[in-house]
């Protein structure tokens, strides 16, 4: 991705640097987390998030399929619509070797083990301890979102 700016008449660019975010079906963490730092996020940085098993409940692969698409959405998007951040229309993608080389920093909110060895491998791969949702209500998407808030604060303030 990269920023376009004109003078005269010439066009410099200005490449975004990208943060990949990495949950386990990219469904809750990863687009929490991809949404806080998108709405806050320093000039010239952008995020993108994917997860490592993009599947539907029924086995069948999600990867490009719409979040909303997914039937447990209704919290996610309550939880964050309380935020201002409307995630509704974001894709679900299932993490690739290109995606890793693509970007400047990837943080994954699951454990190494379950990460794909060229993720693992990677020196630009951080891992936050997140815990995934336990039951699918809208208080247990509220008490990830309050884990998920203060370290991509704390990461943005960093950069």
């Amino acid at each position: 991705m990269h920023k376009m700016s004109f003078f005269g008449n010439y066009a410099t660019i200005h490449p975004m640097k990208k943060i990949l975010f990495i949950c386990h079906a990219n469904v809750t963490r990863s687009q929490m987390t991809a949404g806080f730092f998108n709405k806050n996020a320093p000039a010239g940085w952008h995020a993108e998030s994917a997860g490592t098993d993009i599947k539907n409940e029924d086995g069948t692969n999600a990867d490009k399929h719409l979040l909303k698409e997914t039937p447990a959405t209704v919290h996610i998007f309550a939880c964050m619509a309380e935020e201002g951040i409307d995630i509704r229309e974001n894709m679900r993608h299932q993490v690739t070797p290109q995606m890793i080389a693509d970007a400047d920093m990837v943080i994954a909110l699951v454990p190494p083990e379950t990460c794909p060895d060229y993720m693992r491998s990677s020196p630009k791969t951080i891992y936050w301890n997140v815990e995934d949702i336990a039951v699918v209500s809208l208080d247990e998407f509220k008490k990830v979102r309050e884990r998920i808030r203060p370290l991509v604060k704390q990461l943005i303030e960093s950069l």
